[in-house]
């Protein structure tokens, strides 16, 4: 938790918890039978992907296997905010004001195309925060990830798409056309 109702987790975290837990899971034995891997509890994070960490990505369906470590594979050049914004930031108001007077009929207007009205925890409005406050992190930004498709991108060596379920959760998809 920083000033100003920032919170954030870092990157790094995530990495380090999916490794204990395949490196947990491998010492059982059990890893071969695991047909699914759920994530859980971070519904509105993002994580900011550089073009170093999307290429570094694309190669892990080529070096998998005993003794691979998400954390060693993805330095910090891979990420452009190594701590990423969380459901638990509060600090996105002016941008929360933004989102609701993008469409004629404010807020209301935005919660029938996106889902929802904006709240500060969302994604956009967080996305939108980072692109102003950090504009060399967001000039570094070549695709973000929720921290649900972040996890499930790992285990496939490419971006996973974001559920639309979540993303109901960002404001910036058109729910009827699943346009984002």
């Amino acid at each position: 938790v920083r000033g100003g109702g920032v919170v954030t987790s870092p990157v790094r975290m995530w990495l380090r918890a999916l490794d204990t837990l395949m490196d947990k899971l491998g010492s059982t034995g059990l890893l071969p039978r695991v047909a699914a891997v759920s994530i859980s509890g971070q519904q509105h994070g993002s994580v900011y992907w550089t073009a170093a960490g999307m290429h570094a990505l694309g190669l892990f369906q080529s070096s998998g296997g005993s003794g691979f470590s998400f954390a060693g594979a993805l330095g910090e050049d891979c990420f452009a905010l190594a701590d990423s914004p969380i459901w638990a930031d509060s600090s996105t108001g002016p941008e929360v004001a933004a989102f609701d007077a993008l469409l004629p009929g404010g807020p209301a207007a935005l919660a029938a195309v996106t889902g929802s009205r904006a709240y500060a925890r969302f994604s956009g409005p967080q996305i939108a925060a980072v692109a102003h406050r950090t504009p060399s992190a967001w000039a570094k930004t070549a695709a973000v990830s929720l921290v649900s498709s972040f996890a499930a991108s790992l285990f496939l060596g490419s971006l996973a798409p974001i559920d639309a379920s979540d993303a109901c959760g960002t404001n910036l998809m058109d729910l009827a056309t699943r346009q984002w």
